[in-house]
């Protein structure tokens, strides 16, 4: 379907903060009005960012206009830039409606705390990777879908590509082709969101900005090629091989068998490349002898300011508390089948906390409350910091320890939990008392990844070479970024005095030195010991010397019984049979 003028014609305006005047179309705006959309006013950008920064109360409904904003502004700037030539400057109407269908949808899935219990929990899908929840947003049945496909709607040709478009992941960018540039300006590394949430995120955290985005006067599209795997594509039969094969002397029977062996191996998985196009930043001129340092520098600010709000506010230590106790609450609630996935579809922010509390049991429901009476947990003296890990490889060749970390605590909720009720069984806390927070350790900023022409190519901002100082800089945000991850445990305040315990449980857990490791295993057993000893047993008449060989005789048997400090039944059984020996009773 051709897209005629008048349906990008403003229809409406809205006033928001940071965009200023935001122009819809009749079509955009018929959008808005559904209750889909309109969910959105109830779902924070920043989640529980609010508890640290309490006017960081904007919504995805907002973010989104804003984004709409921002993509309107870089398809001019694209059209403007009187640098390019031919195509680096063409977009269609079709495509143009596109940008902005996208740039509206592009959080349309989100849930209650998306980014939280998806983003560093991964308790459910992300909402841009699950395709059922895009159908249920956008499909042909739902009212999104239905106004798109309407009278006055963008057709079915190009209605399909929106889907394609929204629903798109690395795997698949290449299937866009031409279109893979509406990716770009919306959703992948300088982007409208990004231009949109960081003055935003900003503004309503109050905390300076002082971003200038005039790069975007040096925005193309260019013609580029993305190498990708391709199926066998060998069409020989069975028949013409065995031909091929037996048409050799016999003295050539087994040289040529094992040529057409390799042969079908090459065809298992071949590299091909496909045609897309994409944007850049033109940091120089087309022969590449005069860079524009002004503009290198002012995107090496924007990296350097986005690094800043994940370090204030992105991983504030109270706000990553706080998203671990809704973490733990949803995911006991999912287990218990107390909440489904589709239910979320329907619910803000408030709704699902007090769904929570309403349907929770005693630990889920002490968490709901904590967050709603901002009466949170406390960061444990343990922490596992990327610097510390990094210092741990060195004693150990047997894998990669980050990796190792992630696919356990982040890849795997389930394992998540059990460590957390694991801890609390051993040390007679209640569920929910200890909580991990664990993100993907892959902490890379898309932005750096940005394509610029520079120095005559096209390659990704964070190869960029100018100077020493503008080098070691770029660097410098890069590998502090990275820093910002840790292995972090949360702990209720009423067993903030058991932190002892609980630092030495997670320094074995997740000590991987060969060296250290018997140490800490040792370690963590003497102190459960001791805990379950001093709470649950008369030693209060034992004589220190005595205590202390009863607490070897234990820990000797429980780590000889290879037992170790992951089973606390065994550790609580052999407590049991040694005190029995020695004639002392359990407390009553």
């Amino acid at each position: 379907m051709k897209i005629d003028e008048k349906y990008l014609k403003p229809y409406k305006t809205i006033r928001i903060a940071v965009s200023h005047d935001v122009f819809l179309s009749k079509l955009e705006t018929q959008i808005i009005d559904t209750p889909e959309f309109q969910r959105l006013r109830r779902i924070k950008e920043l989640g529980t960012s609010d508890l640290v920064f309490p006017t960081s109360l904007h919504n995805r409904f907002v973010h989104s206009l804003g984004t709409l904003h921002m993509s309107q502004k870089m398809i001019r700037s694209i059209r403007e830039n009187s640098h390019s030539e031919g195509r680096e400057s063409e977009i269609s109407r079709e495509q143009e409606q596109l940008i902005h269908l996208f740039a509206l949808l592009h959080d349309i899935g989100h849930i209650p705390y998306g980014h939280t219990i998806e983003d560093e929990f991964n308790i459910f899908t992300r909402h841009d990777e699950d395709a059922d929840r895009m159908i249920r947003f956008i499909g042909e049945d739902s009212n999104i879908g239905k106004i798109l496909l309407g009278s006055n709607g963008i057709g079915r040709d190009l209605y399909k590509k929106l889907f394609k478009i929204l629903t798109s992941t690395k795997q698949n960018y290449h299937e866009l082709g031409e279109d893979l540039f509406i990716h770009d300006i919306v959703s992948n590394t300088v982007c409208a969101d990004l231009l949109d949430y960081l003055p935003r995120d900003s503004y309503f955290c109050d905390l300076p900005v002082g971003l200038d985005y005039r790069f975007l006067n040096y925005l193309y599209l260019f013609d580029d090629q993305i190498e990708v795997d391709s199926p066998s594509n060998g069409k020989e039969s069975a028949t013409t091989e065995s031909k091929e094969l037996f048409q050799n002397k016999a003295d050539e029977y087994e040289t040529k068998g094992e040529e057409l062996i390799q042969k079908r191996k090459s065809n298992i998985v071949q590299k091909k490349k496909v045609s897309v196009k994409r944007t850049a930043i033109r940091l120089s001129n087309k022969k590449g002898d005069k860079p524009r340092p002004d503009l290198l520098n002012e995107l090496v600010s924007l990296l350097e300011y986005r690094y800043k709000l994940g370090e204030i506010v992105y991983f504030h230590h109270t706000k990553l508390a706080a998203g671990s106790m809704i973490a733990g609450a949803v995911y006991r609630a999912k287990k218990e089948k107390l909440i489904k996935l589709s239910e979320l579809y329907e619910m803000g922010d408030e709704r699902l906390i007090y769904t929570l509390q309403e349907r929770g049991d005693a630990s889920i429901k002490k968490l709901a409350d904590g967050i709603e009476l901002r009466k949170l947990w406390k960061a444990s003296d343990f922490c596992k910091s990327r610097e510390k890990i990094d210092a741990e490889q060195y004693d150990t060749s047997d894998n990669n320890i980050l990796e190792t970390i992630e696919e356990r605590f982040y890849s795997n909720a389930d394992y998540r939990y059990q460590i957390e009720k694991d801890i609390c069984d051993k040390f007679g806390f209640e569920d929910g008392d200890v909580l991990i927070h664990c993100p993907k350790n892959t902490m890379q900023m898309k932005l750096a990844q940005m394509n610029v022409f520079w120095q005559g190519k096209h390659q990704p901002l964070k190869d960029c070479k100018h100077n020493e100082l503008t080098d070691k800089k770029l660097d410098n945000i890069l590998e502090s970024h990275q820093r910002l991850w840790a292995f972090r445990v949360f702990i209720n305040p009423s067993i903030k005095h058991m932190d002892k315990y609980i630092k030495s449980y997670f320094n074995n857990e997740l000590c991987f030195s060969n060296k250290k490791k018997a140490e800490k295993e040792d370690v963590a057993v003497n102190d459960c010991t001791v805990f379950e000893l001093k709470n649950n047993y008369n030693i209060g008449k034992l004589a220190v010397s005595k205590f202390d060989e009863l607490v070897d005789e234990i820990k000797q048997k429980v780590l000889m019984d290879s037992y170790g400090i992951r089973d606390a039944k065994n550790i609580k059984g052999t407590i049991a049979e040694i005190c029995q020996k020695h004639g002392i009773g359990k407390k009553t």
